[in-house]
This record gives C-alpha cells, structure tokens and sequence, in this order.
C-alpha cells in the first residue's frame, strides 16, 4: 500500500505493469486454490528470506 501511495506521487505504474501484476496475481491464486502450489505464511517468509540476507 505504501509503495502504491509513493508511486502514485510520482505519476503511478505503468498499465502495462499494472495488467501484468493483476495478470500474474490471479494466476498465483488459481495455482495455490487448485492445490498446484502451497501458500508459505507470512512470517515464515521473512524469516527465510531475513536467513538469506544475513539477517
């Protein structure tokens, strides 16, 4: 949300960017509803990515 918030000050995203993410999100969502992928919780993610970073 704070990222749209910046990004609209600065004349917004692309909607070409913006088709392709709702394109990409709808396409994640069908995935993870259709069993083919497995959500990761929130916290486990930092988590993991905080291990790769060094963190």
């Amino acid at each position: 949300m704070n990222e749209r918030i910046r990004l609209e000050g600065r004349g917004g995203i692309a909607p070409e960017i913006e088709t392709a993410w709702q394109s990409e999100t709808r396409h994640r969502v069908a995935e993870i509803q259709s069993g083919q992928a497995k959500g990761i919780p929130l916290d486990e993610a930092l988590a993991e990515a905080r291990k790769r970073v060094g963190l």
